[in-house]
């Protein structure tokens, strides 16, 4: 018999209701609509099956859980306009005495649990059920109000499954919270079982895992991210894990190693690169491993043959490597450096040095060798424009301060001659070219043309001797000639000739020319005599060329002293050099001085014994033609004496 019954008419107005049902619902149900007493039934399994029985004529069995309880047996029996619904509780006494156990022991877990029936239809709930879901506690279970549409078919087909073969089940669903909110939960089922082996049961949990399922999405949203940008870096990338062993791979390791990814994925990195074994990258990478300290490096990998510049840091548990090849980078550098270098070389050996100069900033810039040819050292400071142009001669300062700014303001390339007094080497003669090379700035190279102007000056004299040389008849106005051009060839500041032939006392030689000095300036000057000074000179054994000579100890012997005679004129540079004719009689000596030390070279001696030597020739033949004149003078004289005799 059934445990309840209740009899419905047409229009769903309980007729009868035996006392079970009254027991447990109250008296007074007849004359009542039947859902007025149960709205909560209302849209479920229940009001669908009486509509079925009542339109099929049919019996209709159902299975029913009520919010509490345990699961009962339903049949709707349509007898003509009257429908007769038996209720059966379907569990055993036994179980309902386990189920009513069970009920505390849910309601202590901190997670919703539940317990359900054979059939996987739930009997009890706890109250962590009803608080996370905010269910009416009077309408019956119901799946699809709770699980998300999206989890709901894979949720039944996994419980159904379960039911039909007794094991036990779970997974991952999203429940709705009560206030409207989907949330992940871990939904694990285990089954119940009776004595004898049967299945009489499920007991489950759900447990809100929803903050770490969206954690572990984050990360794996991020790792695809990151695998996709990795994928897509030029550069190449793999990682190592704490072992060592390639974990990641990408496309520029596979382009640059030549390696698909599945030959080197799994292996340690040494079995993957041997030949890396001992270098840089092992021990960079070690540090990284060790102490989580990112590396930033170049070396060159010999597993490739080419230069890398390589970057590792902490990756997890292990470490992540990046390398981009710079060897085309690294032979342009060198290539640059090389043509730096040459560049240096070629500027040292023209004495030529670089500058630029940004007009915005004022800044300049300067080589070491356009330094050098101020005589400004690399490490002193850059002297202001006032400073700079107090180095240049006196009589081209105001005229180069007027040409730069001139030519820095047009915009016009531009090429300036000017003379620089070096601390060290004298009066030099240079020449700036530059322009605008680009907007706002100015570059330049400047290059010294003291020995350019030198030669062309000794081109020019020599012409000059030779033309003068040729043009003078008279002996003494070519020893004057050859003296005076002399002087200026070698850039001395004064010049003298001096004959060959001692005086009476045989000690002393004559002077005859002077030049650069008036003769004054000689007339407090000890005679010069036959010394070590001037022997070489006279005697004809060869030039003599002294960069000091008041520190030179063989020409102490001027009275009895060292350095120069009292008297003398500032001599620290000395050049002699002798006139000889041909027949090898030294006819004089040409001598130069220079109060600065230092000032002739062994170009000048060249110039000089060339001078000579043209005009030695000169000399010889000048004295021929005056000894020629003389002769044919003293021969008209006796021709006439002799007509005015035979007269």
């Amino acid at each position: 018999m059934a445990d309840r019954f209740v009899a419905l008419d047409r229009d769903d107005t309980i007729l009868f209701a035996n006392a079970s049902l009254r027991a447990a619902k109250g008296e007074g149900l007849e004359g009542r609509i039947y859902w007025d007493v149960w709205p909560t039934l209302r849209g479920t399994v229940v009001e669908d099956s009486y509509a079925r029985a009542r339109s099929s004529g049919e019996v209709v069995s159902f299975r029913f859980s009520p919010p509490h309880g345990s699961g009962l047996e339903v049949d709707a029996c349509p007898e003509g306009d009257v429908l007769h619904v038996y209720f059966r509780d379907s569990a055993r006494p036994d179980q309902r005495a386990e189920e009513a156990a069970l009920r505390p022991v849910i309601d202590a877990i901190p997670h919703i649990a539940w317990t359900a029936d054979a059939d996987g239809r739930p009997i009890d709930l706890n109250e962590r059920w009803w608080e996370y879901t905010g269910e009416n506690r009077d309408l019956p279970y119901d799946p699809t109000r709770v699980v998300h549409p999206d989890d709901l078919r894979a949720f039944h087909a996994s419980s159904e499954e379960a039911v039909r073969q007794g094991q036990a089940y779970g997974g991952e669903m999203r429940l709705r919270r009560d206030d409207g909110e989907y949330r992940w939960h871990i939904v694990q089922v285990e089954p119940r079982w009776d004595a004898g082996g049967a299945l009489v049961g499920w007991v489950g949990t759900s447990t809100d895992v929803h903050d770490r399922r969206l954690a572990e999405e984050t990360i794996e949203r991020s790792e695809k991210r990151l695998g996709q940008l990795v994928e897509s870096l030029g550069d190449a990338l793999y990682t190592l894990d704490r072992d060592w062993r390639v974990s990641r791979f990408n496309a520029g390791a596979e382009a640059m190693f030549g390696r698909p990814r599945e030959t080197v994925l799994g292996l340690r990195w040494l079995e993957a690169f041997p030949a890396l074994a001992g270098t840089e990258f092992q021990m960079r990478y070690a540090q990284t491993m060790a102490t989580g300290e990112s590396q930033a490096f170049e070396a060159y990998s010999p597993v490739i043959d080419r230069w890398m510049d390589a970057r590792s840091s902490r990756y997890g548990d292990g470490i992540a490597i990046s390398l981009r090849d710079v060897t085309a980078r690294r032979k342009a550098e060198d290539t640059a450096v090389e043509a730096q270098e040459r560049l240096r070389y070629a500027l040292r050996a023209a004495d030529a040095g670089v500058w630029h100069l940004d007009l915005a900033t004022k800044q300049a810039e300067w080589s070491a060798e356009y330094r050098e040819l101020f005589g400004i050292g690399p490490d002193d400071p850059l002297p202001t424009f006032e400073a700079w142009q107090m180095r240049l001669h006196p009589d081209d300062r105001e005229r180069m301060a007027r040409d730069v700014l001139t030519s820095i303001a047009g915009g016009d390339d531009f090429r300036l001659e000017y003379r620089v007094l070096h601390p060290t080497r004298g009066l030099r003669w240079l020449v700036t070219a530059g322009g605008h090379v680009s907007p706002g700035r100015v570059t330049g190279i400047t290059y010294d043309v003291t020995e350019a102007k030198s030669q062309v000056a000794l081109l020019e004299s020599t012409l000059d001797v030779g033309r003068i040389l040729a043009s003078e008849p008279e002996p003494e106005r070519i020893v004057q000639a050859l003296t005076d051009v002399s002087t200026a060839a070698v850039g001395a500041q004064f010049g003298s000739f001096f004959y060959g032939k001692l005086d009476e006392t045989g000690e002393r030689f004559g002077l005859f020319a002077l030049s650069g000095a008036p003769r004054a300036a000689f007339e407090a000057f000890p005679p010069v005599r036959n010394t070590p000074l001037f022997q070489p000179t006279f005697n004809g054994t060869g030039t003599v060329r002294s960069d000091d000579v008041a520190t030179d100890p063989r020409y102490g012997g001027w009275s009895g002293g060292q350095g120069l005679p009292a008297g003398h004129l500032p001599v620290r540079s000395y050049l002699a050099v002798p006139m000889r004719a041909r027949s090898g009689e030294v006819l004089g000596g040409l001598l130069f001085g220079h109060a600065e030390t230092g000032r002739f070279t062994a170009e000048h001696e060249r110039l000089v014994e060339a001078f000579a030597a043209q005009a030695a020739v000169a000399y010889e033949n000048a004295l021929l033609y005056e000894r020629l004149r003389e002769a044919n003078e003293g021969l008209e004289a006796r021709v006439a004496e002799r007509t005015k005799e035979l007269r």
